[in-house]
């Protein structure tokens, strides 16, 4: 939208329209280059060296949490459980 916006100024008055300003079309185009400016750092940001890719880490998690879910069907001793009343 952004890139339609600051394309807009140039492109419209070929057809006779005049709906933004060149001053805003240059606004739209300086706001587009820094979402994409904050986009490719985030993108350089999520690939640092030290980060761990992300299927690993969800691999280990679905094993511990089928370790647990095993763990927990587990039969207690007799009256373990049961409340002192």
């Amino acid at each position: 939208m952004l890139l339609a916006a600051g394309a807009a100024a140039f492109v419209l008055p070929r057809f006779g329209m005049n709906v933004i300003s060149k001053p805003e079309a240059g606004i739209a185009l300086g706001a587009l280059a820094v979402v994409w400016a904050l986009y490719f750092w985030g993108i350089r940001a999520g690939n640092a060296a030290g980060e761990k890719p992300l299927p690993p880490i969800l691999a280990k998690a679905r094993r511990v949490l089928a370790a647990a879910a095993e763990k927990s069907r587990v039969a207690l001793p007799a009256g373990a459980g049961a409340n002192p009343d």
